[in-house]
């Protein structure tokens, strides 16, 4: 009976974050653009800056480029990455810290480190594509969305996969082992 009180009580953290994903993740399924418009009003100015593209505003949370046709919307927001990066960034630090009030303490941090990488990694994606889209395309003989859909998903794995990486190096150089408990 001691060893599954002990089992919940280090698996509590990786609930905690697990539920509170499928709550956000709820949110997203009811969302409209205006409620999104926290990470898609700063990914088209940033596509801006970095672009040279103009943009308008066409309604609450929704940006168009006209001279290079895009729109930026909910779809295309990043808040499922937004998401996945808060639970990768919660999940990897779970297992560094020997309570639950510190994996609660820094929650802030990691909703705002995940709200920076999912800007930073929406915008190279959307910038590679208007880069590299027509020529990959062209090359391969394949349709242009079956091309955005493969930069698309190589760019955000490689990221977070980049960002895990990271991480974990930074806090195995911080903590010497693992805490077990």
């Amino acid at each position: 009976m001691e060893s599954s009180a002990y089992d919940l009580k280090r698996l509590s953290p990786y609930l905690f974050y697990l539920i509170l994903f499928i709550g956000l993740k709820g949110f997203f399924a009811f969302a409209d653009d205006a409620d999104l418009q926290f990470l898609s009003a700063p990914l088209a100015e940033l596509l801006s800056f970095f672009s040279g593209y103009a943009h308008l505003e066409i309604s609450s949370g929704v940006y168009r480029f006209p001279e290079v046709e895009i729109l930026i919307d909910s779809s295309c927001s990043g808040y499922n990455l937004f998401l996945i990066y808060f639970l990768l960034l919660g999940w990897t630090t779970i297992s560094y810290h020997s309570n639950g009030a510190k994996v609660l303490q820094g929650l802030p941090l990691k909703l705002g480190v995940a709200y920076l990488l999912t800007l930073f990694t929406n915008s190279t994606r959307i910038l590679s594509l208007l880069k590299f889209e027509s020529s990959i395309a062209n090359f391969f003989h394949s349709s242009e969305d079956l091309i955005h859909q493969a930069l698309g998903a190589f760019n955000n794995l490689f990221f977070l996969v980049l960002t895990y990486l990271i991480i974990n190096h930074l806090l195995k150089k911080k903590y010497a082992q693992p805490s077990q408990s």
